[in-house]
């Protein structure tokens, strides 16, 4: 089951970069087609990340909305309602979708659920090859070795493991980065350090989820507990006796 997942997985994320690639070929005929074509696309920020890491999108969804606004289309996060796959769309359309009709500032929030799933991996690729703008978030249980693919342990990452000061000062930077982005005002620098202490907060707090082991017994860790305590609850040793009038 594992493997068949990992391979629908795998094709799903081929299936992405192939129409991000045919996207590029149609771009490249000539120069001013693609000087069109991105001068007609709006920022938006994409936040890739895996589903068990849901609460931790939500948090920088939050930040992202008091920094930019939440006015208008401006961020894509699949597992936040509101701001992923739209109904009667497949992931894979709404993917392609982003890649065509925007100019993306990709989110990556890295942790060791993120490296077990191919679509995330090919979404970190999408980015590299495409050339966005791009950040980098650790979750609490992700370290700088764990980090591989063309996104590593070389770049610069929002550590929540770092001193506060060199924590609040790269939550800046980020904030900067994302006004200059979308060409926002500034914010009230008061307003702001309370929300990103919020936002520190939120995430500080969040308990993860252990990485997926492949290699797990069900029957061991799930059945015979279930019925040793199924056995305990129908006392065996007096069986017959109050199940007789039954």
């Amino acid at each position: 089951d594992y493997k068949k997942e990992l391979l629908f997985e795998v094709n799903q994320g081929l299936s992405v970069l192939e129409s991000i690639s045919e996207t590029l070929k149609l771009g490249l005929n000539t120069s001013v087609a693609m000087e069109n074509m991105e001068r007609n696309k709006t920022p938006k920020v994409f936040i890739s990340h895996k589903s068990e890491d849901k609460a931790y999108a939500e948090a920088l969804v939050d930040l992202i909305n008091f920094i930019i606004g939440s006015e208008g289309d401006k961020i894509f996060c699949s597992s936040v309602p509101g701001y992923g796959v739209k109904q009667a769309h497949t992931i894979i359309d709404d993917l392609k979708a982003q890649f065509d009709n925007h100019n993306i500032y990709m989110i990556i929030i890295h942790s060791p659920r993120y490296y077990e799933s191919a679509i995330c991996l090919n979404e970190m690729g999408a980015a590299w090859v495409l050339g966005t703008e791009f950040s980098s978030f650790m979750t609490t249980d992700c370290d700088y070795d764990q980090m591989c693919g063309v996104i590593n342990q070389k770049s610069k990452c929002i550590n929540f493991k770092d001193d506060t000061k060199t924590l609040n000062a790269h939550l800046n930077d980020f904030k900067n980065d994302l006004i200059s982005f979308f060409s926002t005002s500034s914010i009230n620098e008061n307003k702001w350090e309370n929300a990103r202490d919020k936002f520190v907060k939120a995430v500080t707090a969040i308990i993860n989820v252990p990485k997926c082991e492949n290699n797990t017994n069900l029957f061991e860790s799930l059945y015979i507990p279930a019925f040793d305590h199924i056995f305990q609850l129908l006392e065996l040793e007096h069986f017959p006796k109050w199940a007789y009038k039954c």
